[in-house]
């Protein structure tokens, strides 16, 4: 799914917590194929490339299929082609960061701005993490962004304009300024 969550920031406090549990819920996990031989291997690749350390998955299984293991991933160079290409597979980086500044940046630093999500107890925290990130949509403690209702659509290389809402039609309308002055 193009929304779905391609990097986990984690402020530094709560990371090794994080993926602890990131991992017991990953071990065991049985997921389908992905739908080509070549997405199989493009995930491959970027895992391979990344220079990261794998917690979990990271090969490729012998056998029929296109499967590709859930695959766990932290002390990423952040110069990693896993950093900034979207896996569109079992991948989950997990990077730290100390404070939100520091996540925000590393949040943005990709030419890509269709979705992010926070998570947080703290709405001070949130609203800032919201004004702070360059996405078309943003979930707050929350990964359903889609519905009809609502406008889809990205910034940056993730596209411009909408899909859904009435920020849809926007395109098909023209907007007349008109000023008046009473009668003379």
């Amino acid at each position: 799914m193009c929304i779905s969550p391609s990097r986990i920031f984690a402020q530094r406090s709560i990371v090794d917590n994080l993926i602890a549990g990131v991992l017991e819920r990953v071990d065991g996990l049985e997921i389908g194929p992905l739908a080509t031989a070549r997405r199989r291997d493009a995930v491959a690749a970027l895992v391979e490339s990344s220079g990261a350390k794998v917690h979990s998955g990271g090969v490729r299984p012998d056998g029929p299929g296109f499967f590709y293991p859930p695959t766990v991933l932290t002390d990423i160079p952040a110069d990693a082609a896993v950093l900034r290409d979207g896996p569109f597979g079992p991948v989950l980086p997990i990077l730290p960061f100390d404070d939100l500044e520091d996540g925000l940046a590393l949040a943005n630093a990709v030419p890509y701005g269709l979705a992010a999500y926070v998570f947080t107890e703290d709405l001070q925290r949130a609203d800032a993490a919201v004004a702070g990130l360059d996405a078309g949509m943003i979930g707050v403690n929350e990964v359903a962004l889609a519905s009809a209702a609502s406008p889809f659509g990205g910034v940056k290389l993730s596209g411009y304009g909408r899909e859904g809402g009435t920020e849809s039609l926007d395109a098909y309308t023209v907007a007349t300024a008109v000023t008046t002055k009473g009668a003379p």
